[in-house]
């Protein structure tokens, strides 16, 4: 029989269709597992060979990036105007501040971190990386070969670190550059093992390069740690090629770099022992302007043994390294050097003349360098714990000082931050309320107060801080005679005379008698002087001792604090002003305090609040001894500006704000600037001739020169319910 040959080859398309499209059910079997050695032997050979062409190909676009950047074979007169640009770009360190709203991306950053015997240190530098909460952080461990139990502890961390590499090195360096070759972030640095991040630290970097794609190198000034104690890091101020080269430098905790930079130059220089990170922030500062960013990310621990107490042989070095590179310099860099050298020092001079001046170098307490600080009162916790912001619940940018309690000597460590942002400073670590209001009836409830006072040789932080001013302020009080001092600057209480003033025209008009209350009222002596003008006066208390002490004056007072106001007091209850008499720097939450005293308000009523002024030009004299610190009770210290923005966010607007000084509060930091930071000088105690005149003189000049500029030693404010929100 003959094929049809029209029906025939149908039937084979359809046949062939059939088979086209038919899908299989599940996956394909995988390849078996080797089963000999041999096959093992060849499946291990053939990943290494991967794993080295991928390494070929990945240095490869490496080096043509690093070669785009540095611009190799290409010199013209445009490259030696731009370098000339970059000089004088460099000379500005402060970065612009970026959008802090969130970026559409931001940058892996490969942080590596060298270990050799570290096995007491590397656990909390690796949590303080790891609690970073940074969304694309990749952190690589390199382990020179520890002996010390460094391993095992290490190991406990295994499932959350990207890399460990363990193998000998040939130093430090050598296993820092082992850690970047292997690194795959875009921005890069270092954190040494017995160092740390600060909470929040990694995520300000990332938005800064996010915002400045063409930024190339930050840094930024550290904090030092010293056991418990914790002060910020001499100034770094601006850092360019010539200062490094002059013996400048920078810590490698605070430095961040991109991946590009650090090829351009030729990365680090392994042969090197201990001048490494000098040098290559000598080959970065050489192509590229340094940023410096506000505040601080990270803190250097000191230590025993650290390679920083071989200063010969580290200053050898560094001479070796600079001598190369001036010797290297290329025929731009040698043009563009003269106007940045008259640049600079013409920039030196201006900050020499205009002195340390604004916010962020008022708030500068570096310890002297030959300072010593002895063991703490108390014990702390190696890692920092930085308070957020009350209003907002950022983290701090800078810490101020750390400190034991200076006002009744409790020994326990705490550490002062400070906000830029909302211009106040913040108490950590957290204490719970129980805790503090604990504190507060021991130490708050009267009994017996005396100096407390540290040996003459034994160390004390910022004993006779700024004694210059000192001496200054002592001569004023000398050459005034006692009685006109004492006739201009009266010891009395001004407080009920301070808050007539503060509230004048400001006062609803009743018909009947206007109610006051006090929130924390002690024992009620500010609401005698407005009870006895005809005043109905209430007020509330956490002290039962204190409240029936105010309620024998005939005063109504409800027994809490002022987070349970709303609680204790009945709901009906309105009052004309609620006052807040030095307590809302004493509320771990003080927007919810806040918050809850406008709810006590009249519709036209008013909130009256008193309290320390982290604008106060004492501060620029007695640095960490100002008295009104206060820590542990004292959990923020608040400026006008800070005011405004909790009244704010509490639905009040501010009427009035007016700065004061006291002689009392001058004689309390005279006292303890005497004795430093492990002296303690509470309050109650009567003046002592030797102090009383200074305290009287630094007051007058108060007077005259700061409390109307706002600058006084504590702050008025005047708020309102703003109806127009």
């Amino acid at each position: 029989m003959i094929d049809d040959p029209v029906t025939r080859p149908e039937a084979s398309t359809q046949e062939a269709g059939a088979e086209q499209f038919e899908l299989p059910v599940g996956p394909p079997d995988p390849a078996p597992l080797p089963a000999t050695p041999d096959e093992i032997a060849a499946l291990v050979r053939r990943a290494s060979a991967l794993e080295a062409r991928l390494a070929a190909i990945t240095a490869h676009f490496r080096q043509r990036d690093a070669a785009a950047e540095r611009g190799d074979g290409r010199t013209t007169l445009r490259d030696i105007l731009n370098a000339a640009d970059r000089w004088l770009d460099s000379l500005w360190c402060g970065a612009p501040a970026p959008d802090m709203s969130a970026p559409s991306r931001l940058p892996r950053i490969s942080i590596v971190t060298p270990v050799l015997n570290a096995r007491d240190t590397i656990a909390e530098t690796i949590e303080s990386v790891l609690d970073q909460a940074y969304p694309d952080l990749e952190y690589i461990l390199v382990d020179g070969g520890s002996t010390d139990g460094t391993r095992e502890i290490i190991q406990r961390y295994a499932d959350r670190l990207d890399l460990v590499i363990a193998e000998p090195d040939e130093g430090m360096y050598d296993a820092v550059a082992k850690g970047f070759t292997r690194a795959t972030g875009e921005v890069l640095a270092w954190l040494n093992a017995d160092d740390l991040y600060l909470p929040g630290g990694l995520d300000r970097v990332g938005r800064h390069f996010a915002a400045f794609p063409d930024e190339r190198v930050i840094y930024f000034e550290n904090l030092l740690s010293i056991g418990a104690w914790r002060f910020a890091n001499q100034p770094l101020g601006l850092v360019d090629f010539h200062r490094l080269a002059d013996g400048h430098f920078l810590y490698q905790d605070g430095v961040f770099f991109r991946r590009i930079a650090y090829d351009a130059v030729g990365g680090l220089d392994r042969t090197l022992k201990l001048a490494g990170d000098w040098a290559l922030w000598l080959a970065l500062a050489r192509r590229y302007p340094l940023r410096r960013l506000d505040g601080q990310v990270s803190s250097f621990r000191i230590r025993a043994g650290q390679l920083s107490e071989d200063m010969a042989a580290y200053e050898a070095e560094c001479a070796d390294v600079a001598a190369r590179l001036r010797s290297t310099r290329s025929q731009a860099e040698r043009l563009a050097e003269l106007p940045s050298r008259l640049a600079l020092a013409l920039v030196e001079w201006l900050e020499t003349a205009a002195g340390r001046i604004g916010p962020r170098r008022r708030f500068h307490f570096p310890l002297a360098f030959d300072e010593d600080v002895p063991a703490p009162r108390g014990a702390a916790s190696l890692a920092a714990a930085p308070a957020r912001c009350p209003i907002t619940g950022a983290l701090p940018k800078q810490l101020l000082f750390s400190s034991p309690d200076t006002r009744f000597g409790e020994p326990a460590m705490n550490e002062i931050w400070y906000h830029p942002d909302s211009h106040l400073a913040a108490i950590g670590p957290e204490i719970d309320r129980p805790s503090l209001r604990r504190l507060h009836d021991i130490h708050y409830g009267g009994g017996l107060r005396e100096i407390k006072a540290p040996a003459e040789e034994s160390p004390s932080p910022f004993r006779h801080y700024r004694n210059r001013s000192d001496r200054l302020v002592r001569a004023f009080a000398r050459l005034m005679p006692a009685p006109l001092r004492r006739a201009l600057v009266p010891w009395t209480d001004a407080t009920s005379a301070e808050m007539k003033r503060m509230t004048r025209g400001l006062l609803p008009r009743r018909t009947v008698a206007l109610r006051v209350l006090d929130l924390a009222c002690f024992e009620g002596d500010l609401l005698d002087g407005f009870h006895a003008e005809g005043w109905r006066t209430f007020g509330c208390d956490p002290s039962e001792r204190a409240v029936e002490a105010a309620r024998a004056k005939g005063h109504q007072v409800w027994l809490g604090g002022i987070e349970d106001a709303l609680r204790v007091i009945p709901a009906e209850e309105r009052f004309d002003l609620v006052i807040l008499a030095h307590t809302l720097e004493h509320a771990t939450e003080p927007l919810a305090a806040l918050q809850r005293a406008a709810r006590l308000l009249e519709p036209d009523g008013l909130i009256l609040i008193s309290t320390p002024n982290l604008d106060s030009a004492q501060i620029d004299l007695y640095g960490p001894t100002w008295a009104h610190w206060h820590p542990p009770f004292h959990r923020f210290i608040f400026s006008a500006k800070s005011l405004a923005i909790l009244a704010a966010a509490s639905g009040l607007r501010c009427l009035r704000t007016r700065s004061w000084s006291h002689p009392y509060w001058s004689w309390l930091s005279l006292r303890l600037n005497g004795l430093g930071l492990m002296g303690a000088v509470p309050h109650g105690l009567p003046p002592d001739p030797d102090t009383r005149g200074a305290a009287e003189a630094t007051v007058l000049a108060a007077r005259l020169f700061q409390d109307w500029r706002g600058r006084g030693d504590y702050l008025y404010a005047v708020l309102k319910p703003d109806l127009r929100s």
